[in-house]
């Protein structure tokens, strides 16, 4: 009897939360929502379990412990089931993608700041120009990058970073700085020289405002090569080989979690991550719930978490790229150089 109350209240609860997470947050898809019934239901029950384990030591806890550890297994089997036919009816989850029109509208007055202050560091009568993109939080410009573009592009070429975003406002920062660098291509276009290549360098946030620009029309032709790195994997523009684009190229590393593939609401992913990153631990049920819905790819992003968090190692992450500068900037320099014709 206490077995059934304890399991009747433990699946009341996770239904309860399962509920409330799908009201506050948004309808998700079919799967998710019996993933997330099964899962919360089971997950509580296997804090239980472990919880009521050292009790079964003391002669007057057992019988009390049976009954927790009994409904503990018996939601965890519950879970199990319900993870069964979760994918039975409706399969994983989508694909997790943002695509350009879900990014905010530009900040056009941070665009134009940035766009000039770009433009004020271009020297126009070099033969290359090259921009760099950075990733979010990353202020100063690889010295690796900058020895690469000297010996594979040349001494003469007018390298400019554009600014970073610290804020970890991703998609407002990454529509700020995909309008800025259209207003950057619109002006060197304008006003290229003879025979003057535009090559264009991104890694993270910064590939991803490059690939909103690079597919659109009006500039398919005005970059002579790009090259990504780390490009996200919710960014709905990927060339993994199978290039649409001949003149873009994708570096990425074994297990970058930032260039993997997710399943599941974007949205609620990337807000999560964000959020717990800039100290609102209140929104750490999303990354329970991305952990979840995506349990193969759950342990290499925790791995990462700890190791730039916690460890403050960045350098040794699968996100960093330094080491593949030279080959990145070597996929530049062998742009072909457009005619003295323009």
């Amino acid at each position: 009897m206490r077995t059934g109350i304890a399991l009747g209240a433990g699946v009341a609860v996770g239904a309860g939360a399962t509920a409330l997470w799908q009201r506050s947050h948004g309808v998700q898809p079919v799967g998710e929502q019996l993933a997330g019934l099964g899962y919360t239901a089971g997950l509580v029950g296997l804090g239980a379990a472990v919880l009521a384990a050292p009790a079964l030591l003391h002669s007057r806890t057992r019988p009390l412990a049976r009954t927790v550890m009994g409904s503990g297994v018996a939601a965890i089997a519950g879970m199990a089931a319900g993870v069964a036919g979760t994918s039975l009816i409706a399969g994983r989850a989508p694909r997790a993608v943002l695509r350009d029109d879900q990014l905010p509208e530009p900040n056009q007055t941070k665009a134009k700041q940035i766009a000039q202050t770009v433009l004020d560091r271009v020297d126009r009568n070099a033969k290359d120009i090259v921009l760099w993109l950075p990733g979010t939080g990353i202020p100063k410009l690889s010295q690796t990058f900058v020895e690469a573009v000297r010996n594979k592009v040349g001494a003469g070429a007018s390298l400019v970073d554009f600014p970073c975003h610290n804020d970890f406002a991703v998609l407002q920062d990454t529509a700020d700085s995909a309008e800025a660098l259209r207003i950057v291509l619109r002006d060197l276009d304008e006003r290229r020289t003879p025979g003057q290549r535009i090559l264009l360098a991104g890694e993270s946030q910064g590939a991803w405002s490059i690939t909103n620009v690079v597919n659109e029309p009006e500039f398919a032709d005005v970059a002579d090569r790009v090259a990504l790195t780390g490009n996200p994997g919710m960014n709905e523009h990927q060339y993994d080989g199978a290039a649409t684009d001949a003149r873009v190229r994708e570096f990425t590393n074994d297990g970058d979690v930032v260039a993997q593939d997710y399943h599941g609401d974007a949205q609620m992913m990337l807000d999560g991550g964000l959020r717990t990153m800039t100290g609102e631990p209140s929104n750490a049920w999303r990354i329970v719930g991305t952990a979840i819905n995506n349990a193969p790819e759950a342990v290499p992003a925790i791995e990462s978490a700890v190791r730039i968090a916690v460890l403050n190692d960045f350098a040794s992450d699968p996100h960093n790229y330094d080491n593949r500068y030279p080959e990145v900037v070597e996929y530049l320099a062998g742009a072909p150089r457009p005619s003295l014709g323009g």
